[in-house]
């Protein structure tokens, strides 16, 4: 903060000139959220008296800030506390000379006197009340909401001034003015695009506090490391890799090693999922747009629902993306929405409003800004629940309990539903068409989920029913990852024969389940054969192991 220096918040700062100028009920309260510039306010405010430069009723004031955690320190008991407060009241009041700031009033409330039914708010009131001596005290957003709104008679007694976050030009000259001082104490250079850079970035990816603040905060982090590492310049791609290494969102230039991943993303999912080539390609588009910068403003990188039979790859598909793109399979948010069918519980989504419980939803974001959201069996979920993400699915933002704003502008989300499972087998039973077949399923889904909702979704997107031969290479898939896990892990060489294969994929398929019967089937006839046998120490490092189907029984032979 430069002294004497204020950018923004110019109709703000006459507004505070105009109440504390007024005759009689002269109190200001600013409110805003951490780095809103309250502070900053009140400084030019004292610049301002010094100067002379202020309306005549305030002229030749003092300015003084009430340090309340001094006030109470080492008071030894309830009646020293109340005589320290009841001095300050006679003395500002006797005064005549004073603007009296109060960072942070809501610790007045918080200030108790105990035994006495009062706190340091009810200590001060008189002067609150009197008039004489203008008051200016500051309070967040939450603050104001939770401690000092629900005191009607002390909020009545201060005019309040809401400060909302200065824009991104207004930001960059601060900055500007900011990286002078930071170069000279440093000896450093800070480039204008990394100065616009900061800024930019900070808007929309560090979210803790607003701008100027979480800008400047970015900008002195990068100077700090410039110097650490012996560089002379501060340059937009240091910012670039902070904010990288801050959020785990992707802001770089495109590797060649991530392009590739990304023009190839339908054939590394199929590695692990058969068919249903609608919703692959879908989901590989989404995210190349959003790699080359073409995703929309405003809103999730893309949010899908997949509509479909249990068992034939809904949820997989989404742990395919989940390892494949984002790294691992654990960096996918899922909820199962069958937990939320009672209204009460858009509290454990978005926090409880006494603020003792956080929101799952909003926490998980907040700590994983760029990642998979999967909201398994959305249709379960309760209205409450499911409006809740008419915002996130249009304006990708949500509110959680304390007023802060989560932004999902860099998740894809991806809701699954059951619904309408037989409707999808009769119909392609009839021969219908696929094209004809999504026509037909979303003139339905109104009966499951209001037309707003679906209205916001990106794309809605149809899973049919598995066939035998698609267990069949499914079957394979699962087989290739046991062989492979086997010999990376033991250098135990797996050999499946054909009509293992078959029997397994024939045993592990059903028309109502799809492939979900499978996974337990392999584990049954293969997997827990091979652990006894590894256990016993039959299977050794090394080993070569053939399985055969003989006589309606699994063989294994080792060698």
């Amino acid at each position: 903060m430069q002294l004497g220096l204020m950018i923004g918040h110019e109709k703000e700062f006459e507004m505070m000139l105009n109440v504390l100028s007024r005759p009689g009920m002269n109190n200001v309260l600013l409110v805003g959220d951490p780095g809103s510039g309250k502070e900053t306010m009140v400084a030019y405010l004292a610049f301002k008296i010094v100067r002379d430069e202020v309306p005549p009723s305030i002229f030749d004031k003092r300015l003084v800030s009430l340090n309340i955690g001094n006030v109470t320190s080492g008071a030894k008991n309830i009646g020293e506390l109340q005589e320290r407060f009841n001095l300050i009241a006679k003395e500002v009041l006797e005064a005549g000379n004073i603007i009296l700031h109060i960072p942070n009033i809501s610790a007045l409330k918080q200030t108790t006197v105990e035994g006495a039914g009062i706190n340091a708010a009810d200590l001060l009131k008189p002067v609150f009340q009197s008039g004489l001596v203008p008051v200016i005290g500051t309070a967040t957003s939450q603050e104001y909401r939770e401690i000092v709104e629900k005191d009607k008679e002390l909020a009545s007694m201060f005019e309040v001034i809401r400060l909302e976050e200065v824009s991104e030009s207004e930001a960059i000259q601060i900055l500007s003015y900011e990286a002078l001082g930071l170069e000279k104490t440093y000896k450093v250079t800070i480039t204008y695009n990394a100065i616009k850079r900061s800024v930019y970035l900070a808007k929309r990816y560090l979210r803790d506090s607003l701008l100027p603040k979480s800008a400047l905060d970015l900008m002195r982090e990068a100077v700090s490391y410039a110097k650490s590492v012996g560089k002379k310049i501060v340059t937009e791609e240091m910012i670039i890799d902070l904010v990288e290494a801050k959020t785990r969102i992707p802001l770089s230039v495109v590797t060649k090693s991530e392009a590739s991943n990304l023009l190839n993303l339908e054939n590394l999912i199929h590695q692990r999922l058969i068919d249903q080539e609608e919703a692959v390609k879908a989901v590989a588009m989404a995210l190349r747009e959003y790699r080359a910068g073409l995703a929309k403003k405003t809103g999730p990188i893309a949010s899908f629902l997949f509509v479909g039979p249990t068992g034939v790859g809904k949820t997989e598909l989404a742990k395919s993306l989940a390892a494949i793109y984002f790294g691992s399979e654990s960096k996918m948010i899922r909820f199962d929405m069958s937990e939320y069918q009672d209204p009460k519980t858009i509290s454990r989504f978005i926090g409880s409003p006494d603020g003792l419980v956080s929101g799952v939803l909003t926490e998980a974001v907040k700590a994983n800004p760029f990642s998979l959201i999967l909201l398994d069996e959305f249709e379960k979920a309760s209205q409450n629940v499911l409006n809740l993400f008419l915002q996130v699915f249009d304006e990708g933002r949500l509110t959680d309990n304390t007023g802060t704003l989560v932004e999902f502008n860099n998740t894809i989300i991806i809701a699954t539903s059951n619904a309408l499972s037989q409707f999808i087998k009769e119909q392609l039973d009839q021969g219908i068409s696929y094209e004809i077949l999504c026509d037909n399923i979303k003139k339905r889904l109104t009966s499951v989920f209001t037309p707003e909702l679906l209205n916001r979704f990106s794309k809605i997107l149809v899973f049919k029913p598995l066939s035998q031969e698609n267990v069949l290479e499914i079957t394979k898939l699962q087989i290739g990852g046991i062989k492979k896990q086997l010999i990376e892990e033991k250098q135990i060489d797996l050999e499946v024969s054909n009509e293992v294969i078959q029997e397994l994929a024939y045993q592990g398929f059903d028309p109502t389940f799809g492939a979900r019967p499978l996974e337990g089937v392999i584990r049954e006839k293969i997997k827990a054969p091979l652990s006894e046998k590894i256990l016993k120490g039959e299977i050794k490092n090394g080993s070569k192991v053939k399985v055969d189907f003989q006589s309606g029984e699994f063989i294994f032979d080792i060698a």
